[in-house]
């Protein structure tokens, strides 16, 4: 999703994709990648916004503990931080990226 890690991470990927293969192969992963998101949603969505089934067994679910809104909140922050503001994580990851081109070669 846009504003996430992995957001970035695949957008790089696609970049270096259209370099080295072309755009055709690129648009057809690009799509895959968004059927992809859109069937996680619509997992999501059965999965947790579906209505109980009926005669099912419901238990009480216990109340939300302030320690666990700021662990979920804390997670939320670095993942937006890291999603819109990648470069410090790609600076910390250059070394050894560099370090694997020079070993295996840049696939040319």
């Amino acid at each position: 999703m846009p504003g996430t890690p992995g957001f970035d991470a695949a957008h790089l990927v696609l970049e270096a994709s259209i370099e080295r293969f072309g755009a055709l192969p690129t648009v057809a992963v690009s799509l895959g990648n968004v059927a992809a998101a859109g069937f996680l949603l619509w997992a999501f969505q059965r999965a947790f916004l579906a209505p109980a089934p009926e005669g099912g067994v419901q238990r009480a679910i216990e109340r939300v503990r302030p320690m666990e809104y700021l662990l979920g909140g804390l997670t939320l922050f670095v993942l937006l931080v890291a999603g819109f503001l990648p470069e410090p994580w790609l600076n910390l990851t250059e070394v050894a990226t560099q370090a694997m081109v020079a070993r295996f070669g840049s696939g040319g």
